[in-house]
């Protein structure tokens, strides 16, 4: 018997795209990459997101954070519980721009906008997703819109989930996914791929280091738009969050503006 044909990983998408973009349009090359790589077992996408600006001042927001999406739920083939899941690679889409940031020229290390990564866990598995898991969903949705800050832990429970975990420990119930590029009125289009042996992405893009490993069957993959107002916003000297005029304090804001999200998750 033949072996089996390998699947490509992120590194060998992010090789062959570099290649094939110097010869054919983006679309086609997407297209190409897409059908080498095999039809995602979960795909989630939001497009033309509205409110499309996510926005953080230095006077009752300084940080700000909304969930834009959401994806089904991590199920078996079998589906029910203990069919049991193994997550190749998640791929992430975010085409985005930040403003009202440090003008420190272009770049991404010191960026005040950017993009998370969680993991919703159900307090009570389902056997496939329903009504109940549907409204915990719109339900945590409509807080993070309304609130714009995501429940802390002792609060996530109250909307019928947890957050996952890393199992490398620390503080990483959230995911650096990616920077917006310093105070840049051109969206940008980044793609970001996590796997098992690791991750492949644009300039400011996140590691998701124990990503991959922490999800489990039923977990929900997240993405959520950030925007705080850094040391030196409104500031070319970068010292300070505000700038005073006379008695009083300038405004300094850092505005996300999210126009298109979408996530693939691949099994084994």
């Amino acid at each position: 018997m033949g072996s089996k044909p390998s699947k490509p990983n992120g590194l060998d998408s992010k090789l062959v795209q570099s290649i094939l973009i110097t010869y054919l349009p983006p679309e086609q090359v997407d297209e190409i990459l897409g059908d080498a790589m095999g039809k995602p077992k979960i795909h989630a996408s939001k497009h033309n997101l509205k409110p499309t600006k996510l926005s953080a001042d230095n006077r009752d927001h300084n940080d700000v954070s909304q969930c834009c999406l959401v994806t089904s739920p991590l199920l078996g083939s079998r589906g029910g519980e203990g069919s049991g899941i193994k997550v190749r690679m998640v791929r992430f889409g975010v085409r985005s721009h930040g403003r009202g940031q440090p003008s420190r020229g272009p770049g991404y290390d010191s960026a005040c906008t950017w993009f998370e990564a969680i993991i919703l866990r159900p307090n009570q598995p389902e056997p496939s997703e329903g009504v109940r898991s549907n409204k915990m969903v719109d339900s945590f949705l409509e807080h993070t819109e309304k609130e714009s800050v995501l429940p802390p832990s002792e609060k996530i429970e109250e909307f019928g989930f947890t957050y996952g975990a890393s199992p490398l420990g620390g503080d990483s119930a959230k995911w650096m996914l990616q920077r917006n590029s310093i105070a840049s009125d051109t969206p940008m289009d980044h793609e970001i791929i996590w796997t098992k042996g690791g991750a492949f992405g644009d300039a400011g893009s996140g590691g998701g280091s124990g990503f991959i490993a922490a999800l489990q069957e039923h977990d929900r993959v997240a993405v959520i738009a950030r925007a705080q107002v850094c040391a030196g916003s409104g500031d070319s000297s970068g010292s300070v969050a505000a700038l005073q005029e006379g008695d009083k304090v300038a405004v300094a804001r850092a505005q996300n503006y999210v126009k298109s999200i979408w996530v693939d998750i691949y099994y084994d």
